[in-house]
């Protein structure tokens, strides 16, 4: 499906060519609103599917974002990649840093799973598609060694995901658990910058 091409085109707009995260994000975002055609928002779907076992255990391996991106972060940059520095530059910063960070864990994992788990095909090259755009982002920033490792673990958390989905008929395990892996993220993050 074209629309797979959406977080692509988002992305290299954003951070190729106009040097701006939050112009990655909301290029896909709105993208993926243009990809429902004006459809009603599966409310049902999204809020469906619990599984509380599966949400404790998932959601702990997900929240391993945090520790592992603090201590490999330093091994996996690139030399002068001052992360800090790129928030600054991507207006990541101040009030905007935590509209930003409520939005990644809310609305985001939202659209997200509603995207690549609710509308693509339940098929691998989804999840490949998922784990690849992500490289987008990372490669400027870290020892291309280790993006392939990334895209692996993406593509785990992605085919997990979709199991899921296919499996309670809902999204809430995959949005709940996706939101604490981008937390983890932020975590480590603002751990990083100080």
């Amino acid at each position: 499906m074209y629309w797979a091409a959406l977080p692509y085109v988002g992305t290299a707009l954003g951070v190729y060519v106009f040097d701006q995260g939050l112009v990655a994000v909301g290029v896909y975002h709105l993208g993926i609103l243009a990809a429902r055609g004006g459809c009603r928002f599966p409310v049902r779907r999204v809020f469906g599917g619990m599984r509380r076992p599966a949400l404790f255990g998932l959601g702990a391996l997900c929240l391993l974002t945090w520790p592992l991106l603090w201590i490999l972060w330093p091994h996996m940059a690139r030399s002068g990649v001052d992360l800090s520095a790129l928030l600054s530059q991507w207006g990541i910063t101040g009030t905007t840093a935590w509209v930003f960070a409520v939005y990644s864990v809310t609305l985001h994992p939202v659209l997200e799973e509603t995207f690549w788990r609710g509308m693509l095909p339940d098929q691998l090259w989804s999840d490949a598609l998922f784990a690849g755009f992500h490289l987008l982002v990372l490669a400027p920033l870290v020892h291309a060694v280790w993006l392939p490792l990334v895209f692996l673990v993406l593509l785990t958390a992605s085919a997990i995901w979709r199991y899921f989905a296919r499996e309670t008929g809902g999204l809430l395990i995959p949005v709940l658990t996706h939101a604490l892996a981008d937390l983890g993220v932020l975590l480590a993050v603002r751990a990083l910058v100080g």
